[in-house]
């Protein structure tokens, strides 16, 4: 049985991150702290929207809305280059998750709701979303995704408003990450936390590439990230409780700790 080092609990293991950004930074940083080896492999890359002079007038129609929902840390930060992100006095602010509160704090909307559930049913099950016929609700973000989130507005009677601040693109692959997925060696963890860059990765790296990535043990952060997984041909993931950072790590360790005591 291997011994597991207090400090560095991740010690000789390779962990492959297929975030974006600044979110994989950050990942990636804490998963070094604990001993890993990281394999940067994001799954998109994030650029802005095309139409600088569109987005800057969808923006401005956006933070005018009676709720106004950023879905992400990127929407975000996207968005403050376009425009300061100061809604009305009354506006309601919403934010997908704590990260996301956390950088419109940063840059001054200091009032900001956030769902218990940090994803589209949470922010459905809101009490400040409940009655919405009639109000307008923006959306800024990128396009994509599942769409979830705009067909229970409409369904709820209210006027809904889009801002694509950002675009998620494929990712460029270089040789050197190439190299390292052939070259992976047990134990080694694939942290998923969204289907698209799943189905990017696949499309990206090749039949021949991507066999490699799916011997990885798999961490998804949903039960709807982990049928993406299976259905590429992951063997089924371990789940996390949510897609943030401290859930997946918790998941990884959790996951190490069992296969060494075995």
């Amino acid at each position: 049985m291997a011994q597991l080092s207090t400090h560095c609990p991740l010690l000789d293991t390779q962990v492959i991150v297929t975030r974006a950004g600044h979110a994989a930074g950050i990942l990636s940083r804490q998963l070094r702290r604990l001993g890993a080896e990281v394999l940067p492999l994001a799954g998109y890359r994030l650029v802005p929207a095309a139409k600088s002079a569109v987005v800057h007038q969808q923006l401005a129609v956006a933070l005018r809305a009676d709720v106004c929902i950023f879905s992400s840390p990127a929407a975000v930060t996207f968005a403050a280059r376009s425009a300061v992100l100061q809604p009305g006095p009354s506006r309601c602010v919403v934010a997908l998750g704590q990260a996301t509160a956390r950088t419109l704090r940063r840059h001054g909307v200091r009032q900001v709701v956030t769902p218990a559930r940090q994803d589209s049913e949470g922010v459905l099950a809101l009490p400040e979303l409940a009655l919405l016929r009639g109000h307008t609700v923006a959306i800024v973000g990128a396009p994509g995704g599942r769409g979830l989130l705009q067909q229970a507005l409409r369904q709820q009677g209210a006027k809904l408003l889009e801002a694509w601040v950002y675009a998620r693109i494929d990712p460029r692959i270089k040789a050197g990450q190439r190299g390292a997925l052939r070259a992976l060696c047990q134990p080694c963890y694939a942290l998923l936390s969204s289907v698209e860059s799943i189905q990017r990765l696949q499309a990206v790296l090749g039949p021949k590439d991507f066999s490699h990535l799916r011997k990885a043990i798999a961490i998804a952060s949903s039960a709807r990230v982990a049928d993406a997984a299976c259905q590429a041909g992951f063997s089924p993931p371990y789940l996390a409780t949510s897609a943030l950072a401290k859930d997946l790590l918790t998941a990884l360790l959790q996951v190490h700790i069992q296969a060494t005591r075995k």
